[in-house]
C-alpha cells in the first residue's frame, strides 16, 4: 500500500474523510499513574467549581451607575466596624398595571455590630419631602422621579433620606413583590397572628394564627382599610408590615445556614443591591443570630394631613414631628457619632394641631410576637387586646 502524502491527508480533511492511522498497541496504565490522573481530574473540577462559587459570591447585581451611592453619605470607615446602615425597599411594580417604580416599603436597617442589635426605621410611603422633590410631594416617588427633580433610583432616595434625616446609608437593596412571595413560599409559609379578617383583591385571610403563603403575605403587608387596627391611613400599612416582619424574623432565626444560603440564591435574581451575594449571605447569617428582643422597630413620628402641590393639587401626606424624629434618629442611628441638632434635619414639620399618637411607637420583635399591638407597649396592652 502506497504511503499517504501530506497533500492526500489535506484532501481527505476537506472531503471529510477520516485520516488513515496505524494501529498502536494500547499501553496499560500503572496503578500509580491512574491515581495521579484521577487526582488531577478532581483538582480541575474543584478549581472550576471554586471559580464559579467565587464568581457567584462576588456578583453585584447593580441596576447601573445611577444607583451607586454617594460616598459622602456613607458611615465613616472608623464607625463601620461598629455600625452599618442599609436602605431596604419593596418595589411595587406589576407589569401591565398603573403601579410602577414606587417604593411602597421603605426601611433603614441599622446593624449595631458592637451592641449585637438590629434597629429598623419604617418610613411611611406618604412621608412629605415637598413638591420640589417629587410631583406628589411624597417620598415613595423619589425612586422613579424624573431627572428634572434630581437624582432618582436608590442613590437618589438614599441622598434624600440622608439630607432629610441625617442618617448615613452604606448599602441598599430593593425587593420586588415576586421576590417577596418567593421568600415566603421558600420558607414553606410564615405563621402570622392575623388581627382581623382581611379581604383584599379577592384574597381572604381569616383572623387568628394563620400560615400565610406568598400571595397571602403580599396582601397582608399591603392592606390599609378596615376597623380596629386598620384606620385607612398609611400608618395602618406600616403596622401590618411590622407584624409580618416580626413573624418573618422569627421564621428566619429557625432555618439552617444552608437553607438561608439556598433561599438567598433562589431570589437574588429579583433583588437589586450594591452588595455582592457573598456580602448578603454574610450579613444575613450574622443578623440571623441576633435575639428577637434586640431587634427594635419604629416608625418616623408624625401625622397625616393634606399638602398642596403645584402639579397634583391637594395630596394626603405624612408630616414629620421634628423633635421626636430627632430623638429617634440620635438614639438608634447615631449611637457611635455626635448627636444631631434640629438644624441638621431638613424636614417640613407639621404646623397644624399636633397629635402625638405616632410619636412613641417603638417595639421589639419579641413583644410583637407575644401579642403586643404595633406602636403600643407591653405594660399598656395585653396579648390579643
Amino acid at each position: 500500500m502506497a504511503k499517504q502524502t501530506q497533500r492526500d491527508e489535506y484532501v481527505d480533511i476537506l472531503s471529510n474523510v477520516p485520516p488513515k492511522s496505524k494501529k498502536k498497541k494500547k499501553k496499560k496504565m500503572r496503578p500509580r499513574d491512574r491515581v495521579i490522573m484521577t487526582v488531577s481530574i478532581l483538582l480541575i473540577i474543584v478549581s472550576v467549581c471554586t471559580v464559579g462559587v467565587i464568581g457567584l459570591l462576588n456578583w453585584r447585581p447593580l441596576i447601573g451607575d445611577d444607583s451607586t451611592l454617594d460616598p459622602n453619605i456613607t458611615t465613616p470607615d472608623t464607625i463601620k466596624e461598629k455600625s452599618v446602615n442599609f436602605l431596604l425597599c419593596g418595589i411595587d411594580f406589576e407589569e401591565g398595571t398603573a403601579r410602577g417604580h414606587l417604593t411602597d416599603i421603605i426601611m433603614v436597617v441599622n446593624f449595631d455590630v458592637a451592641g449585637n442589635k438590629v434597629n429598623i426605621l419604617q418610613i411611611p410611603r406618604d412621608t412629605l419631602v415637598g413638591d420640589d422633590e417629587t410631583p406628589t410631594g411624597k417620598i415613595n416617588a423619589v425612586y422613579g422621579r424624573s431627572s428634572s427633580y434630581g437624582e432618582n433610583g436608590m442613590a437618589g432616595l438614599a441622598s434624600v433620606i440622608n439630607e432629610m434625616l441625617g442618617i448615613t446609608i452604606d448599602h441598599y437593596a430593593t425587593v420586588t413583590m415576586t421576590a417577596f412571595r418567593n421568600v415566603v413560599d421558600g420558607l414553606g409559609g410564615v405563621e402570622v397572628d392575623v388581627p382581623q379578617t382581611i379581604n383584599l383583591d379577592g384574597v381572604t385571610i381569616q383572623a387568628g394564627k394563620q400560615t400565610l403563603n406568598g400571595k397571602q403575605a403580599e396582601k397582608f403587608v399591603r392592606v390599609r382599610y378596615g376597623g380596629g387596627l386598620y384606620d385607612g391611613s398609611d400608618t395602618t400599612r406600616v403596622k401590618m408590615q411590622r407584624i409580618f416582619l416580626a413573624a418573618l424574623a422569627k421564621e428566619l432565626t429557625e432555618v439552617s445556614s444552608g437553607e438561608l444560603v439556598g433561599l438567598i440564591t433562589k431570589v437574588i435574581g429579583d433583588v437589586t443591591t450594591d452588595m455582592s451575594v457573598g456580602e448578603v449571605i454574610n450579613f444575613a447569617g450574622v443578623m440571623q443570630k441576633v435575639d428577637l428582643s434586640n431587634m427594635s422597630i419604629a416608625m418616623l413620628p408624625g401625622q397625616a394631613d393634606y399638602y398642596q402641590t403645584s402639579s397634583y393639587g391637594s395630596q394626603s401626606v405624612y408630616y414629620l414631628h421634628l423633635n421626636e424624629t430627632l430623638q429617634l434618629v440620635n438614639k438608634y442611628f447615631r449611637t457611635y457619632q455626635d448627636p444631631l441638632t434640629p438644624e441638621d434635619l431638613n424636614i417640613i414639620e407639621y404646623s397644624g394641631t399636633k397629635v402625638d399618637y405616632n410619636d412613641d411607637n417603638e417595639n421589639d420583635f419579641q413583644e410583637i410576637i407575644d401579642g403586643v399591638k404595633p406602636g403600643e407597649h407591653a405594660e399598656s396592652s395585653s396579648p390579643g387586646e
